[in-house]
């Protein structure tokens, strides 16, 4: 099943197909595409609830140009939001009563201030939090010079002096898989 935008050519199929009854399983399996794309492609492109391709695909190129135009936050804008972060406004406070940007874009730009060298984050009440790297040993807790069991049995049955804890690793049935010298 393709994945792509439907084409000019392939609505004028779906309008034909559509027009006899098919179901939209049945356009689906003829256009070789999801159930779901053809219902979605019903439902956003009708015009007066009938399905015109030619209409349809108008619409689709409007929308795929509007798209494009993705809304900027200029320049004037950002001098707004950075005096109010100097008064101490959280960027929370700033998105709700002014709506001139969503709270995470003003995080997003403090952070990236920050990299340059700004001072925008001084005026956040709190610090960002640091996170933990992920995927790494923790090494809390750990030995640093810390010897296996089996070479501490070793060491321990290979003196001579010691020939009290080999009798005691023997009737417990403990074997050591290395030769005592």
């Amino acid at each position: 099943m393709s994945s792509s935008r439907l084409d000019q050519a392939e609505r004028y199929r779906l309008h034909a197909l559509y027009e006899t009854g098919m179901s939209m399983r049945a356009i689906a399996d003829a256009l070789e595409r999801a159930p779901s794309t053809i219902s979605r492609e019903l439902r956003r492109n009708q015009h007066a609830r009938h399905y015109l391709p030619d209409h349809a695909q108008r619409i689709s190129e409007h929308r795929r140009t509007q798209a494009s135009r993705r809304p900027r936050i200029d320049a004037e804008r950002i001098a707004q939001i950075e005096v109010l972060l100097s008064e101490d406004f959280s960027p929370e406070q700033i998105a709700g009563r002014t709506g001139l940007a969503s709270h995470e874009w003003i995080y997003r730009h403090i952070y990236a201030d920050h990299k340059r060298g700004g001072q925008l984050f001084t005026h956040l009440r709190k610090r960002r939090r640091k996170r933990r790297r992920r995927g790494m040993r923790d090494g809390r807790g750990q030995l640093t010079h810390r010897r296996s069991w089996m070479l501490a049995l070793y060491l321990l049955t290979s003196t001579k002096t010691n020939m009290a804890a080999l009798e005691l690793m023997r009737h417990l049935g403990i074997t050591l898989a290395f030769k005592l010298a």
